[in-house]
């Protein structure tokens, strides 16, 4: 993974899982998403289709386990949102 990548998610506020990014998105709380390139494809399209609509940036990771393992948990994640710290 990117070490930029992984400085931004060790240094900023997140949301971790599929729902609360959405959720995140909906409530205009998101800056960024980095989702997992081999995430379940429909996951994948709602997501970037989220993200267009509000117009949050996304970056690709090569693998769920890996971004789970970089946000601390221990199981894989599909996606994270990082907080807009200007709200």
């Amino acid at each position: 993974m990117n070490s930029s990548v992984s400085h931004l998610l060790s240094n900023s506020s997140k949301r971790i899982g599929t729902n609360a990014v959405l959720k995140g998105i909906a409530n205009e709380e998101i800056r960024c998403v980095i989702l997992a390139s081999d995430a379940d494809s429909l996951l994948i399209s709602n997501v970037r289709q989220a993200c267009e609509e509000k117009g949050v940036g996304i970056l690709l990771v090569p693998s769920k386990e890996e971004l789970g393992f970089v946000c601390n948990i221990d199981v894989a994640c599909a996606c994270v949102g990082i907080i807009n710290d200007n709200k």
